[in-house]
């Protein structure tokens, strides 16, 4: 419709004859107003003020001008002008709370929206925006009161039944959220918004798929809305299903191609979908178009260390916490970053630093435990009270714990084994319970998994034995806690203790009557609702058991299986036949490389000459871990030209690559768990010392289990004697690689029937006395 034509005013010739046409001219410059013209209106009303009217509407609409045209500032001031001439006009108390409430100056606007209300009490907007100001005060029943005295005075108000179910949403109450939601779209079934809730409420309940079919409506009845897009691409990914999640928000992006948010968005979608190249890419650009943003940095950290970028990595969360201090994922990422380069007390610092930004933090203070192992100055007691005030902070104030399980206590039916894992496939943990598996009674046991990993050819394994499966990924605790007690587990298994992706608080809600930490955690998880940890003589000798939550499950050889990797090249000669010296080796994280390791492999070197020390491991070439390692060697006496330092490899490389080393070095105190096991399967003997906790112990168990006692020193002082009896000229070492496979395979660490029988009786046992409890 064409604008309605306004007649021009001529410019007053002077102040008094404005003064004259004060109504004439307020009347020209509402009509101006009304009919789009806000420049000409503008102008009448200036000239009106400026010829000293005491008139208020001028004021007002001024005002009003100008707050359409952004200038809060300006339009305030106009307004309480106005309110100063004539101190009982309230025609603008409801603009000036709407101009004061966007200038988030809630007080003020509460004051002139309940003066507007005096006057007006059945003015419905002023009851709505009334309460959106309390809501944005923090005084969500207040605001709840302003919304329904909307609705008392028009029921089919379907914004405030949006409104107050968005309250009751924010007070931890979904199911309440979802009876208002609905009752706005029994009035208005379009309305985008209340689906979009809905969907938002389903989430908090875990219905992700009522949750996604709710998004999908809201984003189908405003398409271009990208916040009904965001939703939908978080929901997705909460799914699992990442393709649906990335298309969702490729079109938001498509939409908003400047907006930073939806570029940090995509690349968490491809971060999730573990395609962290691309991930890098999008956040990236999302950096450039927001370099403040530490969110953003922060993630960029994340992925720049998972492609082994750690400088990068480092760079990014240091600037991260540079523009915002209280990013506590930046000193988490930043934590990793330290602790991969071997900074174990200033990886602990910047764990702590993100608690004490937020203490409910349960990853930072597992990292802070899973780091503990690794450090020298660690104690026995010392780890266990620190486990013990991760249960006291994370575990035991958890909700919704079963108290009461309504188990069948039938100590001769078939038991019903639940594992919560990440880590079932091409893992350390894969490789120690893949033996389990594949040979446990299907007459005694029944299996379900419940597992949160992205999967792989080694995952299907573990599925084809599995008798159900349950991807968790889009469940929180809560929710796997419900499911783990519909599913009427008898015992669970904690796979993975405190390291990434665990599910500890599940077990802290005690959804099973038994539960057993297993195979994916050097100790101690600390929770008082962990009942046992499976174990063997050599870790926890009986003398240390006080050091332990978890009462004992004790196998009589090793407290896993391994199983050999299906790529393992054959063995290969020792090298040093060729090479005319001799080659150590240590394949171990470079967060167990410390400079008192160093210094004894240093004094070895030192009294073989010629020997060469070969290290291979992800990340271990990174500039400061190169220099670190060999800075504190150099400095010992060993050439440079004796150090080689390599990172990442693919498997088979990294197995054949055992071939070029005629001894192993074991690391300490966090030993070699799946690093020795693949190194004696290679035909390399691994030469270690236990300590006096559980992650030291790992070789020496192992070994024992493998019948290669003659392979365990006592303590340190013993190491030089050891690995020069074994590089004394003879045959020795030739013998020993030629022999050591088929040996191996035929000990109890490779036997996967006798292990699977020991541990399914100690299950039995166990069973049997929760039944008689």
């Amino acid at each position: 419709m064409a604008k309605r034509k306004v007649s021009r005013t001529r410019k007053p010739a002077n102040r008094r004859s404005v003064l004259r046409n004060t109504d004439a001219l307020i009347a020209e410059a509402v009509q101006a107003s009304q009919s789009g013209y806000s420049k000409q209106a503008a102008q009448i009303c200036k000239s009106l003020i400026s010829a000293g009217t005491q008139n208020p509407i001028p004021f007002h609409l001024l005002g009003v001008i100008m707050h359409q045209a952004g200038r809060l500032d300006t339009a305030v001031k106009l307004l309480f002008q106005a309110i100063e001439i004539a101190p009982g006009y309230n025609e603008a108390d409801g603009d000036l709370g709407a101009i004061l409430f966007e200038l988030e100056r809630y007080e003020e606007a509460v004051i002139f929206y309940t003066k507007k209300l005096t006057d007006s009490p059945a003015d419905i907007p002023a009851w709505m925006n009334l309460g959106n100001t309390n809501r944005s005060l923090g005084r969500p029943d207040e605001a709840i009161r302003c919304y329904k005295e909307a609705l008392r005075l028009d029921p089919r108000l379907a914004g405030a039944y949006v409104n107050i179910g968005v309250i009751n949403r924010e007070q931890g109450d979904p199911e309440r959220a979802l009876e208002y939601q609905r009752c706005a779209l029994s009035i208005n079934p379009n309305l985008a918004q209340a689906h979009s809730n809905i969907g938002k409420a389903f989430m908090d309940t875990n219905h992700v798929q009522n949750a996604h079919d709710a998004f999908q409506q809201a984003s189908k009845l405003e398409p271009t809305e990208i916040n009904h897009l965001i939703s939908l691409s978080n929901c997705c990914l909460r799914m699992g299903y990442f393709t649906d999640a990335i298309t969702a928000i490729n079109k938001a992006t498509d939409l908003q191609p400047e907006n930073p948010t939806l570029w940090f968005q995509l690349g968490v979608a491809h971060q999730a979908a573990g395609q962290t190249e691309t991930a890098i890419n999008f956040l990236e650009q999302a950096s450039v178009l927001n370099p403040s943003c530490a969110d953003t940095l922060s993630n960029l950290g994340y992925c720049y260390f998972k492609m082994d970028r750690l400088e990068d990595s480092q760079e990014a969360c240091l600037q991260a916490i540079s523009y915002n201090a209280e990013c506590a994922d930046a000193y988490i990422n930043l934590g990793n970053v330290q602790r991969e380069l071997g900074r174990l007390e200033e990886a602990i610092s910047s764990y702590e630093k993100a608690l004490v930004i937020q203490p409910s933090c349960v990853s930072a203070y597992s990292n802070i435990l899973l780091t503990l192992h690794a450090l020298p100055s660690s104690t026995p007691s010392g780890i266990l009270a620190a486990h013990i005030k991760w249960d006291k902070v994370h575990g035991l104030p958890v909700d919704s714990i079963v108290k009461v399980h309504a188990n069948l206590k039938d100590p001769k039916k078939r038991l019903k084994l639940g594992f919560v894992s990440a880590d079932l496939g091409y893992h350390p943990v894969g490789y120690f319970t893949i033996g389990f598996f594949e040979n446990y009674d299907r007459k005694k046991f029944n299996i379900t998994v419940y597992s949160g990993r992205l999967p792989d050819a080694m995952t299907e394994r573990f599925k084809t034995n599995a008798s159900h499966w349950v991807d968790i990924g889009g469940m929180n605790d809560t929710a796997l806690s419900a499911k783990i007690v519909d599913d009427e587990i008898d015992i669970l298994f904690d796979l993975s203790g405190h390291t990434t992706n665990n599910r500890l608080a599940t077990f802290a809600r005690k959804p099973a009557p038994i539960q057993i930490s297993w195979s994916g955690y050097p100790g101690t998880t600390g929770l008082s609702a962990m009942d046992f940890l499976v174990s063997d003589p050599r870790h926890t000798p009986s003398e240390d058991h006080s050091y332990y939550r978890e009462k004992m499950i004790t196998l009589p050889d090793s407290f896993i299986c391994y199983s050999p990797p299906e790529h393992a090249p054959d063995v290969s000669p020792p090298p040093s036949e060729a090479n005319g010296f001799f080659t150590f080796g240590c394949f171990s994280n470079p967060s167990k490389i410390n400079t008192e390791l160093l210094l004894i492999w240093a004094q070895l070197m030192k009294v073989i000459p010629k020997s060469r020390l070969l290290m291979i491991y992800k990340n271990l070439n990174a500039p400061e871990n190169h220099a670190r390692i060999s800075s504190v060697l150099s400095a010992a006496g060993i050439e440079p030209s004796r150090i080689l330092i390599e990172g990442r490899q693919e498997p088979i490389e990294f197995m054949k690559n055992y071939g070029r080393v005629d001894v192993a070095f074991d690391s300490f105190p966090y030993s070699g768990g799946v690093t020795t096991c693949e190194a004696l399967w290679m035909g390399v003997p691994v030469i270690s010392y236990p300590g006096d906790t559980f992650a030291s112990r790992h070789a020496f168990s192992l070994l024992t289990a493998a019948g290669l006692d003659n392979f365990i020193i006592e303590n340190k002082l013993h190491f030089i004697d050891k690995v020069r009896t074994l590089t004394d000229g003879s045959n020795r070492l030739s013998s020993i690689r030629s022999s050591l496979r088929a040996k191996i395979a035929s000990s109890a660490l490779c036997d996967p029937q006798k292990y699977t029988r020991n541990l399914e009786r100690a299950l039995i046992k166990a069973w049997r006395d929760w039944c008689l409890y």
